[in-house]
């Protein structure tokens, strides 16, 4: 699995899933609500991602970052405030 860091956590308005420089790639970001449904899909390239907070509401939610051969690369909660 990489380390991945998400900044701010908790976060308002919106929040970055950082991977390690060396761990540049194409990605599938997944977002999972407390209870495992998957609220989203979307697919980035590089080592970084900013996820907005429209759309969801105050919680916890999980998510998945799957690498091109589908497999899961790092996993990580969020805290919506």
């Amino acid at each position: 699995m990489l380390p991945v860091q998400v900044m701010p956590n908790p976060f308002r308005e919106q929040t970055r899933i950082v991977l390690p420089p060396d761990a540049g790639g194409d990605y599938q970001f997944l977002l999972y609500d407390a209870a495992g449904r998957l609220l989203q899909s979307t697919a980035f390239s590089g080592t970084e991602l900013t996820l907005q907070a429209a759309g969801l509401t105050q919680g916890y939610y999980s998510f998945e970052l799957l690498n091109k051969n589908k497999q899961v690369a790092a996993r990580g909660k969020i805290v919506r405030q």
